[in-house]
C-alpha cells in the first residue's frame, strides 16, 4: 500500500465543472499557470500534486482551492 506524502488533489467533477462555468480550456489555464501540459494532465487526472501547483491552477481559474479539490 503506498502512502500519499503532502500534496493535494483537484476534485475531478469540480475542477471540469469550474472550467465550463468560467469558459476555460485545460490547455489555456496551464498556460496562464505557467505549468507543462504533462503536470496539468496529472492534476486534472486525480494525480497527487504539490500545493504550489494546485493555488497556481485555481489562481489561473480564478477561484479558491476549496472550488477545486478534493476533500481529504
Amino acid at each position: 500500500m503506498r502512502k500519499e506524502v503532502g500534496g493535494l488533489r483537484l476534485d475531478q467533477v469540480k475542477t471540469f465543472a469550474k472550467l465550463k462555468e468560467k469558459g476555460l480550456t485545460q490547455e489555456a489555464v496551464s498556460r496562464k499557470a505557467r505549468i507543462s501540459r504533462v503536470t496539468m494532465s496529472a492534476a486534472f487526472n486525480g494525480k497527487s500534486c504539490k500545493e504550489s501547483t494546485i493555488k497556481a491552477i485555481a489562481e489561473a481559474m480564478g477561484c479558491n482551492l476549496d472550488e477545486i479539490t478534493a476533500a481529504g
